[in-house]
């Protein structure tokens, strides 16, 4: 618990030193540390590659994350909500193909820069917000295995 604590206190960190540049909102409820950012941000009006602006408060960010690798298991969903319905036809048909090719940027620019690519989880939700939401969930690396097995019967 000591060291779940710890990390979110680092990451926190991280993210204030960034708060009077950009409008970053952070708040943490358990083992759960959810940073949004505006996707203007991280990703510009009509772009999918990452803005160079974003990449260093991104960098500081995840630095944190690398660091704690081993110590922790840290679990990140990665969401870009959008004021656009999501996967419907017609204009907004390129929209999602956007929203889609963003998220996948988005997990590969976190995995290259030391992230665990099966604790990623990118996602899209048209929700109304323009954000990108980081949800950090810490975990004990011994206890973050799912395990759908039937416990051990005893004679």
């Amino acid at each position: 618990e000591e060291q779940k604590g710890r990390f979110l206190k680092e990451l926190k960190g991280a993210t204030d030193a960034a708060m009077p540049l950009i409008d970053v909102e952070t708040s943490t409820y358990g083992n759960v540390m959810e940073v949004r950012l505006p996707l203007e941000f991280v990703f510009g009006a009509d772009a999918s590659g990452i803005r160079e602006v974003s990449k260093p408060f991104l960098n500081r960010m995840l630095s944190v994350v690398a660091k704690w690798k081993g110590v922790v298991r840290i679990d990140i969903e990665a969401v870009i909500s959008t004021r656009r319905p999501s996967f419907s036809l017609g204009p907004a048909q390129r929209q999602n193909t956007m929203q889609i090719m963003q998220a996948g940027t988005l997990a590969r620019y976190m995995t290259a820069r030391g992230v665990n690519r099966k604790t990623i989880a990118p996602a899209v939700r048209a929700d109304g917000r323009n954000t990108i939401l980081f949800a950090f969930t810490v975990r004990d690396p011994e206890n973050s295995e799912l395990n759908l097995s039937p416990p051990e019967q005893k004679p």
